[in-house]
């Protein structure tokens, strides 16, 4: 769970079950905001803001990392890691709040 830099909702991630995952928003007071969701194209329940584009969450997913537009459902490869090989898969994300650095956590099967 993480709260939005820019207004007073927190960010979650809710299983609904092993193969549907959203991102969803609820007020800061406790009360879920249904409207408010966005159907995950892969299991992460990792995410961080992307401070200097509001409404935009960084993901990743094996060895890629998506930029993602909450309200458009826009999405792109930002990296991708594959050329450290396929079994890399990045468990934990986290970026500076000016949006130049990023740091990362992996593991390797």
């Amino acid at each position: 769970m993480q709260k939005d830099p820019e207004s007073s909702h927190f960010l979650y991630v809710v299983k609904q079950d092993s193969a549907h995952w959203q991102l969803r928003s609820s007020y800061k007071n406790g009360r879920v905001c249904q409207i408010n969701y966005y159907d995950l194209p892969f299991l992460s329940e990792d995410f961080a803001f992307y401070y200097p584009s509001y409404g935009t969450v960084v993901m990743a997913s094996k060895n890629k990392i998506y930029s993602i537009k909450l309200m458009s459902a826009e999405e792109k490869v930002i990296a991708d890691y594959s050329s450290w090989g396929q079994n890399i898969n990045i468990t934990r994300i986290a970026i500076s709040s000016d949006g130049k650095k990023m740091a990362i956590v992996c593991t390797s099967n």
